[in-house]
């Protein structure tokens, strides 16, 4: 089992710019937010596993319904 922070990044208008790794006072809105958590990844997990936690991880911020998938992009 791996723990690992994660950030969730709104979409910008213009995708041609690089997505900028938040520091300081940027990173601090996206915790205040609600854009930012932890989460655990089991190495046996399959991508859907992954996406559930995720979505679960965020559900709150995105008033998700029990079990609803958030609709996003994997930046590495």
């Amino acid at each position: 089992m791996y723990t690992r922070n994660i950030v969730c990044l709104p979409p910008t208008d213009d995708t041609t710019k690089p997505i900028a790794i938040p520091r300081g006072e940027s990173r601090a809105r996206l915790n205040e937010a609600g854009l930012i958590g932890k989460i655990a990844i089991n190495s046996a997990w399959k991508a859907a596993d992954v996406e559930r936690e995720i979505s679960t991880t965020f559900a709150s911020s995105f008033l998700l319904p029990d079990g609803a998938p958030l609709a996003f992009d994997y930046s590495r």
